[in-house]
């Protein structure tokens, strides 16, 4: 599939210097970027997105959110498997694996990162587990 794209003169000369520096040609360099930049971006509601491969949750101003390690592991989790109901226990074997944690334990969590961003950010599915829609 071909596309035509209208480029201002500095994303062209971003493509064209990226083409060279990697010994390659601008539609080239311009594919890559689609296929590693922008694929690793997954865009959610109220002007948030998250970046997998620095797995950082940005607001809508393009501020990186704190999150802590903890944080940061149960939210990549849930989002590496957006749109799917993940269940509790598929939550603790994973997140925790080697420590103990509870229902309560992953309710905080929840919470505090609802807190951080926004409220819908994760749905609770009652005696189920938790989502991430995209």
């Amino acid at each position: 599939m071909k596309l035509k794209l209208n480029l201002s003169n500095e994303t062209q000369m971003y493509f064209l210097t990226l083409a060279q520096n990697n010994g390659t040609t601008i539609e080239n360099a311009i594919e890559e970027y689609l296929n590693t930049e922008v694929s690793d971006i997954i865009t959610l509601s109220n002007g948030y997105f998250y970046k997998k491969s620095i797995k950082i949750l940005f607001n809508d101003k393009h501020e990186p959110i704190e999150f802590t390690n903890l944080e940061q592991e149960f939210f990549y989790f849930l989002i590496t498997q957006a749109n799917t109901i993940v269940s509790h226990q598929s939550i603790l074997d994973n997140v925790w694996s080697k420590k103990e944690a509870s229902i309560f334990t992953m309710r905080n969590i929840v919470k505090k990162i609802r807190d951080k961003s926004y409220p819908s950010i994760i749905k609770s599915h009652s005696g189920q587990g938790y989502q991430i829609s995209v």
